[in-house]
């Protein structure tokens, strides 16, 4: 069972030293859609196990691994078996500059296997360190296992690059480059979400072509220039729903967003909710009002 459930909010029961949880789960039980805000990995080693998340099932085989990223809402079926159950708050990790980028091409579900993941070995072997740093409890346990995290994200970077690179024709020094600039780019929308940014002064920013830009953006990120904006203002959007009393109004235009139509459908292309559905499973003491996009006015900015 779900030790800490509050609406949809799981807690996470870290070990008593640090911000990291492993067990290995044989519950017969079905968990019902929660989220939380670590990073979870799962690993079946005994029989198969489903992930249901986004609107998709996702069956996961002996030894593959599903990640999970923070604040994506997903639950499991009754299923036999055993499992490794990974989390881990990598709110750190992400402070450093390409890691959030990382999180973001896995969002909100990825899944390691030998059939798409040429460093597959790597991966488990990764795993495997973190299960024994875990289970021996040392005092430099936890920084192996953030090491070893560090490690499983980068290399989720290049896997997602080598699969997808159609820059391989270009030099490693110009390929260099690229990633800078884009990176500089996103750190840049993580500050200015709320700003009326356009692609054309996007690229502008980044010193390309908008064509140049828009190509070589979504060959690293894995997302359109606009996609990826938008991931990161409805992620501002969740948490100021969860963790403000602002109104959904307000909400959306510090986001960004120039009409409240434009933000209840990107927030649910994303989440799959409206932003009062969503702030409803966190509260349940809220009335929810009318969520019909018509009714609302368009905002201005």
């Amino acid at each position: 069972m779900i030790e800490n459930l509050n609406g949809l909010h799981e807690t996470v029961n870290y070990a008593p030293t640090g911000r990291v949880r492993l067990y290995e789960n044989d519950d017969f039980e079905a968990y019902p859609s929660h989220w939380h805000l670590p990073i979870e990995i799962i690993m079946p080693i005994q029989n198969n196990y489903k992930v249901e998340s986004c609107g998709h099932v996702f069956d996961i085989a002996e030894d593959e691994m599903i990640f999970i990223c923070p604040g994506v809402i997903h639950s499991m079926p009754a299923l036999p078996g055993k499992r490794l159950i990974f989390q881990i708050d990598i709110s750190m990790l992400q402070a450093i500059s390409g890691f959030d980028h990382v999180v973001s091409l896995i969002y909100p579900v990825y899944v390691v296997s030998p059939s798409n993941c040429p460093c597959y070995d790597q991966f488990h072997n990764l795993f495997r360190q973190i299960c024994e740093s875990y289970t021996h409890a040392g005092l430099m346990a936890e920084p192996e296992i953030y090491t070893s995290m560090a490690q499983m994200l980068l290399l989720l970077g290049k896997n997602y690059h080598q699969i997808n690179n159609s820059l391989a024709d270009t030099s490693i020094k110009k390929q260099r480059e690229y990633a800078e600039q884009i990176n500089r780019i996103c750190d840049y929308l993580k500050i200015h979400y709320a700003e009326d940014i356009s692609l054309e002064s996007a690229a502008k920013i980044a010193g390309f072509s908008k064509y140049h830009f828009s190509r070589v953006f979504k060959q690293l990120t894995g997302v359109t220039f606009y996609r990826y904006i938008n991931q990161v203002r409805i992620q501002k959007a969740k948490l100021f729903l969860m963790d403000s009393d602002s109104t959904i109004t307000n909400i959306a235009i510090n986001c960004g967003f120039s009409s409240m139509s434009s933000f209840i459908r990107m927030f649910r292309i994303i989440t799959g909710y409206t932003p009062t559905k969503f702030r409803s499973l966190y509260d349940s003491s809220l009335t929810i009002p009318s969520e019909d996009p018509e009714s609302y006015e368009q905002l201005s900015g």
